[in-house]
């Protein structure tokens, strides 16, 4: 609620620059590894060499909300679930290359007529009863995709039908890595002088503090693994190869 006020009132000065969008994804790969665990869904993402231009943070929000919704809605009994996130070049209209982000599944789709509130605040389409306490969304995610899309000046789009899964979309800049390379901006100074490049492990029960945390983390430049239980946060650390050097 308090990210919806802020982005109603302008708050947020988004600060756009080149960068090379393969980190973010493995960054939510990481991120999100436990979640598509616990539900049973295979998550897919594929590699990229692209660099884009726009605010990463506000990417990372974007994306990560996609995400989050994909794997708690995108299950159809019947069907092996599957969220997959990826990218392709496109042309816009005035031209130029872009790229569009997709975060597709292969759940139970959203009709038409529900296309059109989807982004509109506390609409959830999935019954209260259908998922565990812990995990029922608050209906606001989508809509704050939709807020900072437009604050990004980056299109969102959405393709969809009954039994034939969801694509959300996102189109954002593409950039030549030339560009891209030489530029850097300081990241601000955590109280605990956390430096970029740190693996970080957090362990929370509550969802979203876990992503909240990676989003945090990731924006000071940290590689973030969130776990939700000590047997996840094992299987992190053993994925990841090395111990963290920080555990929250």
């Amino acid at each position: 609620l308090l990210d919806i006020s802020k982005l109603d009132a302008g708050a947020f000065k988004p600060e756009k620059r080149p960068f090379a969008l393969q980190p973010l994804f493995e960054s939510l790969a990481t991120a999100f590894a436990p979640v598509a665990a616990r539900h049973g869904v295979e998550l897919v993402v594929v590699p990229t060499q692209a660099f884009v231009s726009t605010d990463p943070a506000f990417l990372r929000r974007i994306l990560q909300n996609l995400l989050s919704n994909a794997l708690r809605y995108g299950r159809i009994e019947g069907r092996p679930p599957r969220v997959l996130l990826g990218c392709r070049r496109v042309i816009g209209d005035g031209g130029g290359e872009e790229l569009r982000i997709e975060v597709r599944d292969n759940g139970p789709g959203i009709a038409s007529d529900k296309q059109v509130v989807i982004f509109d605040e506390f609409v959830r389409l999935q019954p209260e009863d259908e998922a565990p306490r812990e995990e029922r969304g608050l209906g606001l995610g989508l809509a704050i995709v939709d807020r900072i899309a437009r604050m990004l000046d980056l299109p969102v789009g959405l393709a969809s039908a009954p039994g034939r899964g969801s694509t959300f979309s996102v189109i954002v800049p593409r950039v030549p890595a030339v560009v891209a390379a030489p530029i850097a901006t300081p990241a601000p100074q955590p109280t605990l002088s956390i430096v970029a490049e740190s693996f970080v492990l957090c362990i929370d029960n509550e969802a979203r503090v876990r992503e909240a945390m990676a989003t945090l983390l990731s924006g000071w430049g940290c590689r973030v693994a969130i776990a939700a239980t000590q047997a996840e946060a094992l299987e992190q650390v053993s994925r990841a190869g090395q111990l963290p050097d920080l555990v929250l």
